[in-house]
């Protein structure tokens, strides 16, 4: 355990938050391997494991019902196979980040002023790698870091993929303004112009439908904390206009509206692929799933994700595209399913978190539970619990 002054603690102690954040956000290609497994990630949360010792961070009991959590997957995982285990085993690390993350941050002492900084940093580097992508492509000129894209209308910046990019981009702006608004900080000093435009001009040039639903959701979200009426006017001006003048992208996202309406599992694909074959997924296992069943309580693991959607989505063809909702129900079971909604999620809904908790509902929760962009949801979420406990003690509430 090191012997450090209080100054050094919280340099420390800030420049890791910043450290593992970040190394959630981005995805670098020379750092992910051929199954997309992000290793910078994998290091950060390996860092946040061992700065417990150096630090001798605490455990609290959030973290004590997350090891009871971990622990009965970790069964479900050896009754099921290696191959289960081995899966929950990097869930597990990327936790790790998580409650390093959470413990570190408890430690830092302008916590609103730290998730304001990193969240902008977050979009600004987004939005500069997707400007040289983008002038790169135009240029004829090998592109930096362009992992999955559609092209000269959607590039990836420092996701993944696209869509991924809308998730992260769009729940860092989220988390920007919900944290900036609490103690009135937002009424005082507005968003930068700069910012703003970083943030649109990233959500554009990923050429993703998700990105563009997401960007409507925001200003949603932001909007219903004054109004609801005038939120739920708003949206259905915005896709009224859209739908005459829109571009292809928001055609598209019209018609992937249309199709979740329809409840149609080839159509839902149709129009939208990456993100309508996880919501297929879903509709599938609505329509799948016993109550009388034991294994929909206790689990079907790895291999009901085979019986339930193998060949299920005709256009996936052997693929199976299940992310937390419904996957993590169908290989843990709905019991665990909800242990762990209760442990990450629903413990840290206030008046404050709610328009994350939505968000991260609404996009989230079909990314596979095991990878980085799902924990960076479950990382915002929880650090914007965290300002919103700080100031109801320092305001004393």
């Amino acid at each position: 355990m090191l012997n450090i002054t209080n100054s050094k603690s919280e340099f420390y102690a800030r420049n890791s938050c910043i450290f593992i954040v970040f190394s959630y956000a981005f995805a670098i290609s020379f750092f992910i391997d051929s199954e997309s497994r992000n290793y910078l990630t994998i290091i950060a949360a390996a860092y946040g494991g061992v700065l417990f010792i150096l630090f001798n961070l605490k455990f609290g009991s959030q973290a004590l019902m997350a090891g009871i959590l971990f622990a009965l997957m970790s069964i479900n995982a050896l009754v099921n196979g290696l191959g289960d285990f081995f899966s929950m085993g990097l869930t597990f690390v990327y936790a790790i980040g998580y409650f390093a993350i959470s413990s570190l941050f408890s430690t830092v002492n302008d916590k609103q002023a730290l998730v304001r900084d990193m969240m902008s940093k977050v979009i600004y580097a987004f939005a500069i790698v997707s400007i040289v992508q983008f002038l790169a492509y135009e240029m004829g000129l090998p592109v930096l870091n362009l992992i999955e894209s559609k092209g000269s209308s959607s590039f990836n910046s420092l996701a993944f993929e696209p869509s991924q990019l809308g998730r992260i981009v769009g729940m860092s702006m989220l988390c920007y303004i919900v944290t900036s608004r609490i103690g009135g900080v937002l009424n005082q000093k507005v968003i930068p112009k700069r910012l703003i435009i970083a943030f649109l001009t990233t959500m554009i040039l990923s050429g993703s439908t998700l990105a563009l639903i997401s960007l409507v959701v925001i200003f949603l979200l932001v909007l219903m904390r004054s109004s609801i009426p005038l939120a739920l006017i708003a949206g259905c001006l915005f896709f009224f206009f859209i739908g005459m003048f829109g571009s292809l992208d928001s055609s598209r996202s019209l018609s992937f509206i249309a199709a979740l309406s329809s409840f149609d599992v080839l159509s839902i694909v149709e129009a939208d692929s990456s993100g309508g074959m996880r919501l297929a997924a879903f509709f599938i296992y609505l329509q799948e799933f016993s109550l009388i069943d034991s294994k929909f309580w206790f689990g079907y693991g790895s291999q009901g994700l085979s019986e339930f959607f193998l060949y299920a989505i005709v256009v996936a063809g052997d693929g199976i595209f299940a992310g937390f909702l419904p996957g993590f129900a169908v290989v843990y079971g709905s019991l665990l399913f909800v242990f762990f909604l209760w442990v990450f999620v629903f413990k840290q809904i206030n008046k404050i978190t709610y328009p994350l908790v939505i968000f991260f509902f609404i996009f989230f929760s079909w990314s596979a539970w095991n990878t980085q962009v799902f924990w960076y949801g479950l990382i915002l979420l929880q650090i914007t619990w965290i300002v919103s406990l700080s100031h109801k003690i320092h305001q004393g509430e």
